[in-house]
């Protein structure tokens, strides 16, 4: 039975897992350091956890867990950082004549001092082990490795405390169903995850290095290997197969994440061998339509600039991944920045908006996955502009202002949708004839954005009128696209 105590620390972990403006994080975030780790050490009473994680501008940067149940600490102890010529903290001394070393390779390794034979062997990182630690009173361990996972062993059996459960490397890759209801992600350490983006539970987990995908009902995942004639699986036990029972086929096949599929491939191309297996059963299935094999090639913007981002379904907004580790949200029309995700606390390496737009998805260098809500009406709003009533002010501002002070507006009058759908049929009307001045353009284009983030049969409505103006307006063009959407 878990300890007063204990439960306040889990409690209080779970209270700050999430940044401001996230909703959900796919992936564990517990002793995860999104850095080389350099340093390591308990603290006296063993209930803390430090280390010195190194920056990629050469910089080292504190960070702290509860060594109990590994959630970050807000605040770390005031001490100064390591010398530069101290290095990392390679071996640490146990009790007897043993020794802990930091590797070498992916596992500590515990020695005796004095035949220098090898006693046991700490496994379970991807990375090179960097820094070790040990607890004063010796009955805790810690491992620290190069893509920042930290675990924590006994003392005395050497066995794991700390399990870590997600992807143990960095993400590099997000791919999301058609209906918004999974998400699918790559890592360094060679796995393929699926998640629930309701729950942000893991489905599923696969060994793989190849693209990744998802078909189009979401069901099945599609991967691409190596070697076609041996395709690999590894299902995640099910909640009734931890229970010991197991589940007739209409609870199998009701579950939404029991018909997950795989696909293999001999190459990337399009001449690959496809194959798709239930998981669970192993036979083959035959979808209506595959889709086809994912090219990881990066985009333009990547491939010129080694910047992630993504672009929104609408086109009007464009999430960039910012050197510090935070994401900036930019209008395309004016690519003036709207808002700051403050991100994972470490670099973003991929981003991906969900069909409907709605949502954002992010991985980082932490070994997880972040969804923002992104929408206007789920937006922090300063206390003065939650107070603001003027409607017509409001649209003015949305209609003429800079990305941020217009972005604050829309957002303001989406909290109310009634009052948003009444204060645009004042101020715009169905098109007439086609309009090339780039400032209505521009308020054409926000309009519709606040309209379609709206999303009731009275913004709707209000769409299909504007959708009948001119053919070649602009305003016209746009609210077709915005009920396209919609639609899907």
């Amino acid at each position: 039975m878990l300890g007063p105590t204990l439960v306040l620390m889990l409690f209080a972990g779970s209270l700050a897992e999430l940044p401001p403006g996230a909703v959900l994080r796919l992936g564990d975030h517990r002793f995860r350091a999104a850095g080389e780790v350099r340093h390591l050490r308990f603290s006296a009473d063993c209930t803390l956890l430090t280390g010195w994680v190194f920056r990629t501008d050469g910089f080292l940067r504190p960070v702290a867990w509860n060594s109990i149940g590994g959630f970050p600490c807000t605040s770390t102890p005031l001490r100064s950082p390591p010398e530069w010529n101290e290095g990392t903290t390679p071996s640490v001394r146990l009790g007897g004549n043993r020794i802990l070393t930091a590797g070498p390779g992916n596992a500590g390794r515990v020695w005796d001092a004095t035949t220098a034979r090898q006693l046991a062997q700490l496994t379970g990182h991807i990375g090179r082990v960097t820094a070790v630690a040990r607890s004063a009173d010796g009955k805790r361990l810690a491992t620290a490795s190069d893509d920042g996972l930290v675990r924590v062993w006994d003392g005395e059996t050497f066995r794991p405390l700390s399990e870590p459960h997600g992807h143990i490397a960095p993400v590099r890759a997000i791919r999301i169903s058609a209906d918004g209801k999974r998400a699918a992600t790559l890592a360094d350490d060679g796995t393929a995850r699926v998640w629930n983006l309701t729950t942000g539970s893991e489905l599923r987990a696969l060994p793989t290095t190849g693209p990744v995908d998802l078909t189009r009902d979401g069901l099945g995942l599609v991967i691409a290997n190596r070697d076609a004639s041996q395709p690999s699986a590894i299902p995640l036990p099910s909640p009734s197969a931890k229970r010991g029972v197991s589940a007739s086929e209409p609870e199998r096949q009701a579950r939404d994440n029991e018909n997950l599929a795989w696909r293999s491939g001999s190459d990337l191309g399009s001449r690959s061998t496809r194959i798709v297996r239930d998981v669970l059963t192993g036979t083959e299935i035959v979808p209506d339509q595959l889709p086809a094999l994912p090219e990881l090639t990066v985009s333009d913007w990547l491939a010129k600039w080694g910047i992630p981002l993504a672009v929104s379904p609408s086109g009007t907004m464009v999430a960039v991944a910012h050197p510090d580790g935070t994401i900036g949200l930019y209008e395309q029309a004016t690519w003036g920045q709207r808002r700051e995700l403050p991100g994972h606390g470490s670099r973003c390496c991929a981003l991906a908006f969900t069909p409907d737009g709605s949502r954002l998805l992010t991985a980082g260098e932490d070994h997880t996955v972040l969804v923002w809500d992104v929408r206007p009406q789920a937006m922090p709003l300063p206390v003065s502009v939650q107070r603001e009533t003027n409607a017509a002010k409001l649209w003015a501002t949305m209609s003429t202002g800079k990305a941020a002070v217009a972005y604050l507006a829309m957002a303001r009058l989406a909290v109310e949708p009634a009052a948003a759908v009444a204060t645009a049929r004042m101020r715009t009307r169905p098109a007439d004839v086609p309009e090339s001045n780039a400032a209505i353009r521009l308020a054409d284009t926000r309009a519709i954005e606040l309209l379609e983030s709206l999303g009731t049969p009275e913004a709707g409505n209000f769409l299909r009128e504007l959708a009948g103006g001119n053919a070649s307006a602009w305003r016209t063009q746009e609210a077709r696209r915005a009920l396209e959407r919609m639609r899907k």
